[in-house]
């Protein structure tokens, strides 16, 4: 088989001692050289087609042009036919292939070529009719040929078109003489060109084979590669470089790896690691069969830490609960392990563990246990719980956090990282229904509860479009007098299968899925139209409606209320808005803005649960509030705990000295509402004097209390 010319050259520089990198350097300048050669060539021909094109368009147009003329003054003195031996003449002497002249006035078109002519009645070329309609001269390049239509004209006036198609013989030779010029300037510059720059290239290349080498060891993952070529100037200059070069690589991948595997707070494992860790763990318990535990640990009260302090305390609080779980782990004797280097499948590590923060303030832990695997995590978990009963000073401020551990075991409760994740996921969430600080195993039960808390989630969607959320009242007492002064609106649920639920089967669920707010429109919506009706009926009471930390976090609420004040014509007194004081202290200023637009409508708002959060009391003191309302905790233990009995008392001080109403939730005992009336608290409620119950119950609540109400109207 003959060789072609490139193969010879690259055999010859084979034969000279010349390396790969040099061999295939040679063969990538030549084939960019042929590459170079044939664009040029390309481009050559190129623009002598559109030379070509535009002489053919010229040649062609001057032809038309011409015709047109000697049609205009035939046609002004006789008819198309006077034109036909003319036309054959212009086909043959002008390289045309057809000629087409239409007369408007007689609508005949004459059509010739070369050695023929023929008079038709049909006229359809759509270029023609293009230059007929508009009076200018049309072009249309065809592949192979170029059609031209120009208005012919009799007396300035528009009298018919001539359409001529050039042959392509004109186009053939021209391409042909441009295809023989650039083929010898390409033969010519590649015999020129090719041997001289396999000659160079030969030569310059030799010193780059070192660098070569260490770029393929640094592409298998070798960073500590010496390059030391011997070539001075720029070589060496480069190789100088390179060898930088591959030490900032080295740090800036280590720099990238620790970031994209780390958590940027607390210097642990992040999500990824973790469950590449996990992972690795799943795997080895399923070689070896040495017990392995999952722990997934969420903080409680973690949020309010962030509302209260802000989130710069909540990431040293997350760095200090770190520390804490690295030194549980350190003292029981486990040694803790990169989650990526997957030492669990490492037998002389005994006891290794890996601790991560999975996100938020979720922690995650995995450990391999000596023997019982459901022992040894218990009292793991126990000491893990313990650790958080401290309190932690941060900054100054002594902050309490408990938390809620869910475990799953290695493998029975999953032989991946994905479900064991979700298993001692739901095995925490399981451990905070129960009433959080404390653990919790995972069980198959609990995928059923997930399941049907993803079903209540999608009920609870349609339960609001479909104004199924209730509204009951809760009665509030004023203390002196014993009657009652106002109602609490309560959110109920009355599903179309599982009848009445109560706030605590839907409620919680209603502020992580982030549909509160759209309960608290429903729930307010409905005791505003309540109290309307009772003010039609002779009795205007006061309503109190709960607003979540999302409703303030809504610049619609205010619009809102004042919209629905109006659509009912309730008078905002008779409105009041109880807010958490965690929520109220989430961002002071807005909360301040907020309630003061509101109160412009005369709405009343209200601090519930107050006392029980970690509140700065002087930005608190500053919100236009008109209600203090004294948490139920304190209510239950009043009655032997001289602490809660002096808070009681403090508060009342405080909101007397401010002009403020306080209401006690929770009185269960008349005991208790002695005592509270003793203290000097305004308002009660509990089920001392009555549980929530639906409007028409209110309303003979309302009538046992006010007998002559329907004759006239009170308020408080």
């Amino acid at each position: 088989m003959r060789r072609s010319l490139s193969q010879r050259i690259l055999r010859w520089l084979a034969r000279r001692g010349a390396g790969r990198i040099q061999v295939r350097a040679v063969a990538l300048v030549a084939v960019s050289l042929v590459v170079f050669v044939v664009v040029m060539v390309a481009a050559d021909l190129m623009s002598s087609r559109r030379i070509i094109e535009r002489e053919l368009e010229q040649q062609t147009e001057a032809t038309a042009r011409m015709i047109a003329v000697i049609a205009g003054d035939k046609l002004s003195t006789g008819v198309l036919t006077d034109m036909a031996r003319t036309t054959i003449s212009l086909a043959r002497i002008g390289n045309l292939a057809r000629i087409e002249i239409h007369d408007r006035r007689s609508g005949a078109t004459l059509e010739a070529d070369a050695g023929r002519f023929l008079l038709r009645s049909q006229f359809n070329n759509p270029l023609a009719r293009a230059a007929l309609a508009n009076g200018q001269v049309m072009f249309h390049n065809a592949q192979d040929h170029v059609e031209v239509a120009v208005p012919i004209f009799v007396q300035d006036a528009i009298r018919g078109v001539v359409l001529v198609a050039s042959t392509d013989d004109f186009q053939i030779q021209k391409r042909r003489e441009a295809i023989l010029r650039s083929l010898v300037i390409a033969i010519v510059f590649l015999a020129v060109l090719l041997p001289l720059m396999s000659v160079l290239v030969g030569r310059l290349l030799a010193p780059v084979r070192e660098l070569t080498e260490a770029t393929r060891r640094i592409a298998r993952g070798e960073l500590d590669v010496p390059v030391r070529a011997r070539s001075g100037g720029e070589l060496g200059e480069l190789a100088a470089s390179f060898h930088r070069m591959t030490k900032r690589l080295k740090a800036s991948i280590e720099v990238e790896r620790r970031l994209a595997y780390t958590d940027p707070v607390t210097g642990l494992a992040n999500r990824e690691r973790l469950r590449r860790g996990v992972e690795n763990a799943a795997e080895a318990a399923r070689i070896d069969g040495r017990p392995r535990a999952l722990f997934f640990i969420d903080l409680d009260g973690f949020k309010r830490v962030n509302d209260v302090f802000g989130h710069e305390t909540g990431d040293k609080l997350l760095i200090a609960v770190a520390r804490r779980f690295e030194s549980v782990l350190r003292e029981q004797g486990w040694v803790l392990i990169d989650p990526m280097t997957a030492p669990l499948l490492q037998d002389r590590i005994d006891r290794p563990a890996l601790l991560g923060r999975h996100g938020g303030d979720e922690f995650v832990i995995g450990v391999r246990f000596r023997s019982d695997a459901r022992a040894e995590a218990a009292a793991l978990a126990a000491r893990l719980l313990s650790t958080l009963r401290e309190p932690f000073d941060i900054d100054g401020q002594i902050i309490v956090v408990g938390a809620s551990v869910g475990i799953a075991c290695m493998p029975d409760d999953g032989g991946d990282a994905s479900t064991l994740m979700r298993h001692a996921d739901l095995a925490m969430y399981q451990a905070k229904e129960a009433g959080r600080n404390r653990y919790c195993f995972f069980s198959s039960e609990m995928s059923q509860k997930l399941i049907d808390r993803l079903v209540l989630e999608m009920e609870l969607r349609r339960a609001i479009g479909n104004d199924e959320i209730d509204a009951f009242y809760m009665p509030q007492v004023d203390l002196k007098t014993g009657r009652i002064c106002a109602f609490e609106a309560l959110a109920r649920w009355r599903h179309p299968t599982k009848g009445l639920l109560q706030p605590a089967q839907f409620i919680p669920l209603a502020e992580e899925s982030g549909m509160i707010a759209d309960i608290d429109k429903a729930v307010m919506r409905k005791a505003l139209r309540q109290a309307s009706d009772w003010a039609w009926k002779g009795t205007t009471i006061p309503v109190a409606v709960n607003m979540s930390p999302e409703d303030f976090a809504r610049p619609e609420m205010i619009t809102f209320v004042a919209r629905l004040l109006k659509e009912y014509g309730v008078p905002g007194n008779l409105l009041e808005i109880e807010v958490t004081e965690s929520a109220a202290m989430r961002d002071p200023d807005r909360a301040a803005r907020v309630m003061s637009e509101l109160k412009r409508s005369g709405v009343r708002f209200a601090i519930d649960d107050f006392g029980t959060g970690y509140s700065n009391l002087g930005q608190l003191l500053k919100l236009p509030v008109d209600v203090f309302k004294i948490d139920r905790s304190f209510v239950k233990s009043i009655e032997g705990n001289g602490e809660a009995h002096h808070l009681v008392r403090t508060i009342v001080g405080l909101a007397d000295q401010m002009g403020l109403s306080t209401v006690a939730e929770g009185i269960e005992t008349e005991e208790q509402a002695e005592l509270l009336t003793r203290l000097g608290v305004h308002i009660g409620q509990g089920y001392f004097y009555g549980q929530p119950v639906p409007a028409s119950e209110a309303e003979k609540l309302i009538e046992r209390h006010y007998p002559h109400a329907a004759g006239g109207s009170w308020m408080v």
